[in-house]
């Protein structure tokens, strides 16, 4: 892309020379032929021939001042336009990001409690060379994270619900 433009761009470079070269070549000659055929006497004269003219141009450079100042006017309205459109759709993605980060604490919350009923489930089952459960002070425990497990699992289920309906 940057590589048609930098052509497109020394492409019109060398146009806008060639047409300042041609011009500055023209209107010497110009001002030759016109040097031979009045004198210098009769130059101002010439010049006042010509008043009309400029007062031509400089209505067509104003236009295309008035023109240009239009244009960039648009265009600061399309960017203005672009930049609501950016920040509704940064706004919508900060929002999707907290939602992401509380699904993230609640599966955090889920996979420590899970370990931690695994722990005590072990410890619960581990007995001694008789046969006997020396941790079963643990059961308490276990079914206390169980029950935090089970209650953590039925509130996303139920936030999801409502996001679906």
């Amino acid at each position: 892309m940057h590589t048609v433009v930098n052509k497109f761009r020394r492409s019109l470079s060398l146009k806008i020379f060639v047409a300042v070269f041609i011009i500055l070549g023209l209107q010497t000659v110009f001002g030759m032929i016109v040097w031979q055929k009045f004198g210098p006497e009769n130059m101002g004269t010439f010049g006042d021939m010509f008043g009309g003219l400029n007062v031509a141009f400089s209505g067509l450079a104003f236009y295309a001042i008035v023109y240009s100042l239009v244009l960039q006017r648009a265009e600061l309205e399309l960017q203005r336009n672009e930049l609501e459109l950016a920040r509704k759709e940064l706004s919508k993605a900060a929002e999707a990001n907290l939602e992401q980060a509380k699904h993230m604490k609640k599966a955090a919350q889920i996979d420590a409690i899970s370990s931690s009923a695994s722990i005590y489930t072990q410890l619960s089952l581990y007995k001694n060379d008789a046969g006997n459960r020396i941790f079963g002070k643990y059961d308490n425990e276990r079914t206390a994270a169980l029950y935090r497990l089970d209650k953590i699992l039925n509130e996303t289920e139920s936030h999801a619900e409502k996001e679906g309906a």
